[in-house]
């Protein structure tokens, strides 16, 4: 019966705001509520920025501290791994604690231990690989409270038209933060280091990350406010209106209602699909391409073209708010970051030598289609499920991209091709892997992001919250006709 209510027409939805937004609550825009973006950016850039701190250098971290390469990937696998069961309890936080409340203990907390246990497990004197991984863990446990905000915080802050570039700077945040891992974690250290060295350099990169870990503490608990005196957007008063009676439904109840839509579960295949492929192939590029005879700045820039996505989220983020397409430009972005992760795979392995700029070329344009896919499917999936409340729909396809992405990066790992007895030149012989040893893993990557483009070209579900405004804004354009 509660769902029932929940599924109710816009029209019946809005007859009981209609009457109290004019007594009452006009929408209203707040200065403040750039800062409330640019702190939660910040947040979610930390996160972003230590899962994929190590993949850049993980021959130096495997051999420094002596670790496997499955080990190494642990470290930022542990992230999707935790945020399989948590991520199911956010919404329901977030319903009945508020945004701050929320953010600050179930994300912030973590994210500032977390940077001080890492470092604590590269001084001189510990220098323990299960110290770090311990400080990784305790990161991965905030990291789904902090994705599972982002359409919330647009929703709460942000008016319809400014809603889709607050989601995608939200959204996007951790991507730019795992871009500018790729650039400064190879920085860090020297090629040829001796292991000393290294010990030296990680301790350094850690440090770093646990001050800047600790700035952005401090920035959200004085910046972070829970919401404006007054909504941005009628659709915001509505939440207001009606959370009190949502904030009831149980936990188990808002996962059933989630569940059983059927146009929220192929967006869970669609960002699961799209976003765990593109997760997998930066946390493994370095194996993909060191075979390859690549160096690690080669790898870096190639890493850091990724970053393109965020200027194409943008520009999609602003055509959105402008011609609200949003299903007709995600079929068209899911296709053509598909033909340039294919091109990706031709420029590995079918056109003979290295070409790195092709690389960087196509990997950032599968970047700048691709990348943008993350903001527009959180978007529509809460336009999906209103007026369920924001942070369902956001947990529940964070938790299928940070599902799939693990059990893409264990598989592919699983299907490189053992290491091969290589004479060395000065004499004895060393484990090397073949240039081709993770093409089998590239052939399943591309797979898992081809189903996830068909899944957006099948996806043709209604986008409830617009039209539930629409219709808001003839209500209350009718009787200024009446009277004029």
């Amino acid at each position: 019966a509660r769902f029932a209510n929940l599924a109710q027409s816009p029209k019946a939805m809005g007859e009981r705001l209609l009457e109290h937004s004019q007594e009452d609550e006009k929408p209203k825009l707040y200065p403040i509520r750039f800062v409330q973006i640019a702190v939660y950016f910040f947040i979610l850039f930390s996160f972003g920025f230590a899962q994929n701190a190590f993949a850049p250098v993980q021959n130096v971290v495997r051999d420094t501290y002596d670790q496997s390469a499955i080990n190494v990937n642990l470290l930022a696998m542990v992230i999707p791994i935790c945020n399989v069961p948590l991520s199911f309890g956010t919404g329901y936080l977030f319903a009945h604690r508020g945004l701050r409340f929320s953010l600050i203990t179930a994300a912030v907390g973590p994210l500032l231990v977390s940077g001080w246990v890492r470092y604590a497990g590269s001084i001189s004197g510990v220098r323990s690989f299960g110290v770090v991984f311990l400080g990784q863990v305790v990161g991965a446990c905030g990291m789904p409270a902090g994705l599972a905000a982002s359409a919330l915080l647009s929703e709460t802050w942000f008016s319809e038209e400014g809603r889709t570039i607050a989601t995608a700077v939200g959204g996007l945040a951790p991507i730019i933060g795992s871009v500018a891992s790729a650039l400064v974690a190879p920085a860090m250290f020297t090629d040829g280091a001796s292991r000393d060295e290294n010990y030296e350099s990680f301790s350094t990169f850690m440090l770093v990350m646990a001050v800047a870990n600790t700035v952005v503490a401090i920035a959200a608990g004085a910046g972070l406010r829970n919401q404006p005196p007054t909504p941005p957007s009628l659709s915001a008063a509505n939440d207001r209106a009606h959370h009190s009676e949502t904030e009831q439904i149980s936990l188990r109840e808002s996962i059933r209602g989630a569940l059983s839509n059927f146009h929220l579960v192929t967006l869970m295949i669609v960002f699961g699909g799209g976003y765990g492929s593109i997760n997998a192939l930066t946390t493994l590029i370095n194996q993909i391409l060191s075979p390859l005879g690549y160096s690690n700045d080669d790898i870096g820039n190639i890493s850091a073209s990724m970053g393109l996505g965020v200027v194409g989220s943008f520009v999609f983020g602003f055509l959105l708010d402008v011609f609200k397409r949003h299903v007709l430009t995600l079929k068209l972005c899911a296709v053509a970051s598909g033909i340039f992760f294919l091109l990706f795979e031709i420029f590995l392995y079918v056109v003979p030598g290295q070409h790195p700029w092709l690389l960087f070329a196509t990997f950032g344009l599968q970047g700048f289609f691709g990348i943008p896919i993350v903001p527009m499917v959180l978007e529509i999936g809460v336009e999906t499920l209103y007026p369920m409340h924001e942070a369902v729909s956001a947990a529940f396809l964070w938790q299928s991209g940070n599902l799939l992405g693990l059990v893409f990066v264990v598989t592919a790992t699983y299907m490189q091709q053992p290491c091969v007895d290589t004479p060395q030149p000065g004499g004895g012989s060393a484990c090397v892997y073949q240039p081709d040893s993770m093409l089998h893993a590239m052939i399943f990557l591309g797979a898992m992001f081809g189903l996830a483009v068909l899944g957006s070209l099948s996806f043709h579900g209604p986008l409830k919250r617009q039209e539930y405004g629409r219709q808001q804004r003839e209500e209350l354009a009718r009787p200024l006709s009446l009277n004029a």
